[in-house]
């Protein structure tokens, strides 16, 4: 995704949120803007992220072939991990999360490994959506002021996936997202909704 002004959060709050199907416990990128990233498989199947000056992995062990529900949130000065609606790690932090020249979802441009597995409702907000424990969604995001990038997954494309095949995303904001490398546009249920 381009980049563009919606994702410089600077130190204001904000949320990343996803629903993610690991396939292999390899370390991978789930999302990445510049030095920031959500990567999976770090050493153990944790979930790492890296904000700012700032690191915190998450401490639950996970297992290939299941769903689970991912929200990253900046609350004031603390970065909260939620996994399936349940606080798995925090750190304080207020430095300012990076501007970059792209947006990746899955991989990045620095050689690591791509995501092996699904990800499915990829939302960015410009809000902290929850500040306690909560119910993983059951359903698909409805885009709202606060989402500056939606992805269900299902977005109707042009060209060929995995060769640069574009789609808008679901949010009110109509970022070009292109398709690179191994994506594979899903013919089958591979979605969580």
């Amino acid at each position: 995704v381009p980049d563009h002004a919606d994702f410089f959060f600077s130190t204001a709050d904000f949320t990343i949120d996803f629903w993610f199907y690991p396939q292999t416990i390899d370390e991978s990128i789930i999302w990445q803007q510049g030095y920031d990233q959500i990567k999976y498989g770090d050493a153990t199947p944790t979930l790492k992220i890296n904000l700012g000056g700032a690191s915190v992995t998450s401490g639950t062990l996970l297992r290939p072939n299941i769903w689970y529900h991912v929200m990253v949130t900046r609350n004031s000065t603390t970065i909260n991990v939620y996994l399936n609606g349940v606080n798995d790690g925090s750190v304080a932090d207020g430095t300012q999360v990076n501007n970059s020249t792209i947006v990746a979802i899955g991989a990045n441009t620095a050689g690591n490994l791509p995501f092996e597995g699904y990800i499915d409702e990829f939302r960015i907000s410009t809000v902290e959506r929850e500040s306690s424990g909560f119910t993983p969604p059951t359903a698909q995001y409805t885009s709202d002021a606060n989402t500056v990038l939606l992805i269900h997954g299902g977005e109707t494309k042009s060209g060929t996936t995995g060769s640069g095949a574009t789609f808008t995303d679901s949010g009110n904001t109509g970022h070009t997202v292109t398709e690179v490398g191994n994506a594979i546009e899903s013919t089958g249920n591979l979605y969580k909704f």
